[in-house]
């Protein structure tokens, strides 16, 4: 991909933007979902946005520590608890120190968790277009709608459906795969004690997967356990996802 395509233009941001703040019209988002599963360029422009907005988020979040550190250094040398020259030489290794964890925080941050995340995230293949008699046309209906990447109708369509472990499974990867990823973590962890161990197992991985956005060391120990079990149907792709997060 040459440079002039990951350039990010104002439209760009401003629609990545509104996606996050939750303000797009219904009719918006759909359209802007049927552009990330159809169009590459614009896609790669999203993954772009999303890798900037996190060194963003990093950046504020660390400046935020190094302005509340030195605010207290700077409080204390004006009271006399130090020196000035003690209270200089605290800031300055404060400072130093901060901006360090700064540069590594934004360099490392997640990026090997993403990473992974981004290449397993679509494994989840799907139902055959094989149902009991009672809701097989509505199941073929969604798993077209999935098999599609359409995640906004197959969720909409799913959550109209009877409530079952595998109606509520597919609703939270279609949810999931829109990046609503904190609403999908209580409804995994629940399936993954499902009567179904054909959910249960698929739930356990989503789960351990999910949570590589978020704890990296709570998902390795997840994918430990699926990784170590063999009645686990997803125990090699564990494995892997083990090795792949163990490279230095």
């Amino acid at each position: 991909m040459n440079k002039e395509e990951i350039i990010l233009l104002d439209t760009d941001i401003e629609v990545f933007d509104a996606m996050f703040e939750g303000s797009l019209s219904a009719d918006a988002f759909q359209s802007l979902q049927l552009n990330l599963n159809t169009d590459p360029l614009f896609r790669h422009k999203y993954l772009v946005y999303r890798a900037l907005r996190n060194e963003i988020e990093a950046d504020q979040f660390v400046r935020m520590a190094i302005k509340t550190r030195l605010s207290g250094l700077e409080k204390n040398a004006r009271t006399g608890k130090r020196s000035w020259r003690k209270a200089w030489i605290g800031l300055s290794l404060a400072a130093s120190i901060l901006l360090m964890i700064l540069l590594l925080f934004t360099r490392n941050k997640n990026s090997l968790s993403q990473q992974v995340y981004q290449t397993y995230m679509l494994a989840e293949p799907g139902l055959p277009i094989t149902m009991d008699a009672d809701n097989e046309s509505d199941y073929k209906q969604v798993m077209l709608l999935f098999a599609k990447k359409d995640y906004v109708n197959c969720f909409y369509q799913l959550n109209k459906m009877p409530k079952s472990d595998t109606s509520l499974y597919y609703a939270a990867i279609c949810n999931e795969l829109l990046s609503n990823y904190q609403e999908v973590l209580p409804v995994y962890a629940k399936l993954k004690n499902s009567n179904s161990t054909f959910i249960a197992n698929k739930a356990a991985f989503r789960l351990a997967l999910v949570q590589l956005n978020f704890n990296s060391a709570l998902a390795k120990n997840m994918f430990a356990k699926i990784a170590a079990d063999p009645a686990q149907s997803y125990q090699s792709q564990a494995q892997e996802i083990l090795r792949l997060l163990s490279k230095p």
